[in-house]
């Protein structure tokens, strides 16, 4: 069997324009590649997928806090083109078996590709996430937080390829990523590569039978990744949650939760809860890194003031008219803008005084 012609022209696409993780730079053989033009695409998709052997990924320590780190992934360029290609060629097959969007249960990476190289659908991201389980938690007492322990690295690759089976994918596709897989984790069959934007719905799929489980049994529910809100009307009921989610996680996947991170809320500190996760996320790269030099030059005070004079101009470059519109369209453009998370924005950039200003038509 053989890839599409187009599902490798489409990842080629995808991998050159977002890179192919959001960790690492991105690898000057996808330039290479890009340049042969046609007769790179032709030969990628002339290979029969049983006869490509994955090649060694790169392995790092990246910090994730103070004193916290995750082991990211890179792959072989031709491996990260071959996965996209796959899951773009087939994502769709996958998509139908997952809880439904209308539900509004699991709001992390729905598949849905562009032209413009995006996997998933923009209308499902974190502050969407923490929007519903907001609105949500209004007709509850209680809402319980829960979260699946180093997730990434613990999911069961036979879980992954019992879910691909399910959704009925070609055998010689589902070999080629279990060989992925397995060579990535050095034989250990358990773990997915931290990074690659292709990994993602093969971690969402992995929870498929999860969110069945909690689906059949009528617990009301919502999911981000690894992050679980169950809704309950009382503290017993919370309670009780959470022993049936250590539960079926444990019985179909041998995952476990997080302790630190399991809280009952009651509503009113819930909601709190959600509007502190939705001002805590920039919107875009560009409103990330302007955050990022904000809290380093005022040691994440949010009172204080930066002057310029401080600021080193490789920072300086960053606030400019069109990287400040750019953030501010990308707010108001969507179908319901998040004033809240826009308003706590505006108050940090404040914090600096710099001349550079919005058209007034913006």
């Amino acid at each position: 069997m053989k890839l599409k012609r187009q599902s490798i022209k489409w990842a080629l696409n995808h991998l050159l324009k977002l890179s192919d993780s959001d960790l690492f730079p991105r690898p000057i053989e996808l330039d290479i590649i890009n340049e042969l033009g046609d007769k790179a695409i032709d030969l990628l998709s002339s290979l029969e997928i049983k006869e490509i052997k994955p090649g060694p990924p790169r392995r790092f320590i990246v910090p994730k806090g103070e004193l916290s780190y995750r082991v990211a992934t890179q792959l072989d360029p031709l491996d990260s083109i071959f996965l996209a290609a796959i899951i773009y060629e087939f994502g769709e097959d996958i998509e139908r078996k997952r809880i439904p969007k209308e539900d509004e249960k699991v709001f992390s990476y729905r598949f849905s590709p562009d032209s413009s190289g995006h996997f998933y659908d923009k209308n499902f991201s974190w502050s969407t996430f923490w929007d519903k389980c907001k609105q949500k938690s209004e007709n509850f007492r209680y809402v319980v937080s829960l979260d699946i322990a180093d997730f990434y690295n613990q999911v069961y690759h036979h879980s992954i390829e019992n879910q691909l089976l399910d959704c009925k994918l070609p055998k010689e596709v589902i070999d080629w990523v279990m060989r992925l897989l397995k060579g990535i984790t050095v034989r250990v069959s358990r773990g997915i590569p931290v990074g690659p934007h292709s990994t993602h719905l093969l971690a969402e799929i992995s929870l498929n039978p999860i969110d069945n489980s909690l689906k059949a049994r009528g617990v009301e529910f919502s999911r981000y990744i690894d992050d679980f809100i169950i809704y309950c009307n009382s503290k017993e009921e919370a309670r009780s949650s959470i022993y049936l989610m250590a539960y079926i996680l444990d019985k179909q996947q041998r995952l476990i939760l997080q302790s630190q991170k399991t809280k009952i809320f009651k509503k009113e500190e819930f909601q709190k809860f959600c509007d502190h996760m939705i001002e805590d996320r920039p919107i875009n790269d560009l409103e990330s890194s302007i955050i990022s030099i904000i809290k380093k030059y005022s040691g994440d005070n949010p009172y204080k003031i930066v002057y310029l004079s401080e600021i080193a101009d490789d920072d300086l470059k960053y606030f400019n008219e069109v990287a400040i519109t750019k953030i501010f369209n990308d707010y108001l453009n969507k179908e319901n803008p998040n004033f809240v998370r826009l308003r706590w924005f505006i108050r940090r950039l404040s914090q600096v005084g710099h001349p550079s200003a919005l058209k007034k038509n913006i």
